[in-house]
C-alpha cells in the first residue's frame, strides 16, 4: 500500500509496521525514495509517540490508510488519538471482517502485486486466530479481539463521520474527521 502512495504523488508516507519480516520490499523501497519511513512499532505505540508531534504542530496526515491490520489496534483509545493528530476533513480508511470468523479454521489464497498470500483464520471464543504467509517470508501469527461493526462505529462517532460498505465478508470504511 505504501507504494501505490508514493505511486500516487504522497509527499510523504509513513509505513507502521511491527513486523521486520512482513516490510522487506517496503525497506528497499525506502532507501531509494526518502518519501517513505517505516516505523517497526504497533500502531498503539505510534499513536502515542505522534500525540507528541501533534502537540508540537509536526504531523497532521491527510489520509490514514489500513489495509486489514485494523483489527490489531483498534479500540476507543486508539480511536480518538487517531483522531486527535487528525484535521478537519482528513480521512481515515480501513478494511475489516464484517462478520464474526467460523471456529472451523478458514483458508484464503490471493494476490498482491505479484506476491502470493495465504491466510488461515478462526475464532476461539471472542479471539480471532490469525495466519499470514506471504512468499518469501516467515508465517505472521497474530490474535486479536472480534470487533463487530457496530463496535466499529460506535468508537469512530464521536471523531468521525463514518461510512461503511459491505462487499461479502469485507467491510470498507470511509471516516472523515469532524
Amino acid at each position: 500500500m505504501s507504494e501505490a502512495c508514493l505511486a500516487r504523488g504522497a509527499a510523504r508516507v509513513v509505513m507502521v509496521e511491527p513486523s521486520t519480516l512482513m516490510s522487506a520490499r517496503a525497506r528497499e523501497l525506502s532507501r531509494s525514495d526518502g518519501r517513505l519511513r517505516i516505523e517497526h512499532v504497533s500502531v498503539g505505540r505510534f499513536l502515542e509517540g505522534m500525540m507528541m508531534m501533534w502537540e508540537s504542530g509536526d504531523f497532521s496526515p491527510d489520509v490514514v490508510l489500513c489495509r486489514q491490520a485494523v483489527n490489531y489496534w483498534f479500540d476507543t483509545t486508539s480511536a480518538r488519538h487517531l483522531a486527535m493528530i487528525m484535521r478537519s476533513g482528513s480521512v481515515f480508511a480501513f478494511n475489516t471482517f464484517n462478520r464474526k470468523p467460523s471456529e472451523k479454521p478458514y483458508v484464503r489464497e490471493y494476490e498482491i502485486g505479484g506476491d502470493g498470500f495465504v491466510e488461515v483464520s478462526h475464532l476461539a471464543g471472542d479471539l480471532v486466530h490469525h495466519v499470514q504467509c506471504r512468499e518469501g517470508c516467515l508465517p505472521h501469527l497474530t490474535t486479536f479481539l472480534w470487533i463487530s461493526p457496530e463496535e466499529f462505529g460506535e468508537a469512530l462517532e464521536p471523531h468521525f463521520d463514518a461510512e461503511e460498505r459491505r462487499f461479502g465478508n469485507a467491510s470498507y470504511w470511509r471516516c472523515v474527521r469532524k
